[in-house]
């Protein structure tokens, strides 16, 4: 069975009647995975009542409650199981390893400044640190 995902920049959902819309609009679609990127969320407390709020499992990578911030979301209804899973301390990157029946896959999330030379910096360092971990 196929997966689907969808991935969509949020520019922040710190506030809940934001959070509440998109939080339904993602819903209404469907879609297995949800990746956001610029969330706003400031800490992993918060993000506690954010996936309450959400329904369904929720993994998060803090940025603050005014920049950066990833998010990976599992729909409400979805088999798919979180194995494992990395974040990097500024809110731009999130790896999971996840699980569907009998198939392992891995994702990763990335809010990277519009630099060429900035995106690439993170993303080595954090595969370099961080994937073999996980």
């Amino acid at each position: 069975m196929a997966v689907s995902i969808c991935t969509i920049h949020i520019n922040g959902i710190a506030e809940l009647p934001k959070r509440k819309k998109v939080f339904k609009y993602l819903l209404d679609k469907h879609f297995d995975i949800y990746l956001l990127q610029e969330t706003h969320l400031p800490d992993v407390t918060q993000g506690k009542l954010w996936e309450t709020q959400w329904g369904g499992r929720a993994l998060w990578s803090p940025g603050t409650n005014r920049s950066a911030g990833v998010g990976l979301l599992l729909h409400p209804g979805s088999s798919i199981e979180i194995l494992c899973h990395n974040i990097d301390t500024d809110g731009r990157v999130l790896m999971a390893k996840l699980k569907q029946n009998d198939r392992t896959f891995q994702i990763i999330n990335v809010y990277a400044p519009n630099k060429q030379f900035r995106t690439r910096d993170i993303l080595r360092d954090f595969v370099a640190s961080r994937v073999s971990q996980c």
